[in-house]
């Protein structure tokens, strides 16, 4: 599963919530309030345990671990403003979210005090499945009072008819890798510092003829990198940005190799990671940055 796949579900549970919360608004606060002897007893306490849970799962997406489920909820319209703000951070979170992010382990703890790690595309898959299921006791609710039921089903949502709903579909084409190239001048010193001392792996390389200049693919867990002598190919001095993580073992294997023409270091960077900077032998910078526990400040 991609990000897109992974926006287009939550795409799908706005659409599910909103359609739940304008039933919602149809009936009374007396009968939101009244007692249905179900899970969370009332159709408003289902709908706080809804918000309630996307809002925890946000926090622990962001790296918290809240110790409670929020219940503070005494309106619907004071759940209806707390779901929009959930909501709007779900939109920032998949903005910075990249496919190799989802295969990463989330780690938190839960309301037991007990430390759980998965994936985190099967946390966000978990987070929509969760409010299925609930909006489907809110259903159930809201015929027990007597009002209009409604269909949150996905394929009711690919239904709704409007340009809107069209536009939320996945698109057709899936970008698969993206590839820096950079431009080097002596393939030697380039395998001095790629392999020898960053630990990348030849996987091929191209000459068009016997001799130079070489076009060659280096890699090193997830990362591939284009090195080029070809002039029109790339211009020396640029920069490739490369989050990562474990990178105080990548610093620490790379410095332990004694490499001559550099020592990096590790920094705090202000966007809320370590940072290792190394520039090789033709000007080309590469910005290793692992993000740190918690939310930025």
């Amino acid at each position: 599963m991609n990000r897109h796949e992974i926006e287009f579900l939550y795409r799908y549970n706005r659409w599910a919530n909103a359609k739940i919360f304008e039933a919602a608004a149809a009936v009374t606060p007396e009968q939101r309030e009244k007692d249905l002897s179900t899970s969370f007893g009332s159709l408003h306490g289902t709908l706080v345990h809804i918000v309630g849970a996307e809002l925890i799962w946000l926090e622990r997406w962001r790296g918290k671990s809240p110790p409670a489920l929020p219940k503070d909820f005494p309106t619907l319209e004071s759940l209806l403003e707390t779901l929009a703000e959930v909501q709007e951070g779900q939109r920032a979170f998949f903005a910075g979210l990249s496919d190799a992010d989802l295969d990463r382990k989330l780690t938190y703890v839960n309301f037991k005090g007990e430390t759980w790690s998965y994936p985190l595309v099967h946390i966000l898959q978990h987070v929509v499945n969760h409010s299925t299921y609930h909006r489907g006791q809110a259903i159930s609710q809201l015929r027990q009072l007597g009002a209009k039921g409604v269909s949150t089903d996905l394929l009711y949502y690919f239904d709704d008819g409007t340009a809107a709903r069209d536009s939320n579909r996945t698109p057709p084409e899936r970008m698969l890798e993206t590839i820096p190239i950079l431009r080097i001048f002596d393939v030697d010193k380039a395998k001095e510092f790629y392999v020898s001392f960053l630990g990348f792996h030849v996987d091929w390389e191209h000459r068009f003829e016997d001799k130079p200049p070489i076009y060659m693919q280096v890699s090193r867990g997830g990362l591939s990198l284009h090195l080029s002598e070809h002039h029109s190919d790339a211009c020396p001095g640029s920069t490739v940005f490369v989050r990562m993580e474990g990178i105080e073992d990548f610093h620490r294997e790379i410095t332990a190799k004694n490499y001559p023409y550099l020592r990096p270091g590790l920094e705090r960077a202000p966007w809320h990671a370590v940072v290792m900077s190394v520039v090789d032998p033709f000007g080309n910078r590469l910005r290793f940055s692992e993000d740190l526990p918690g939310k930025a400040g």
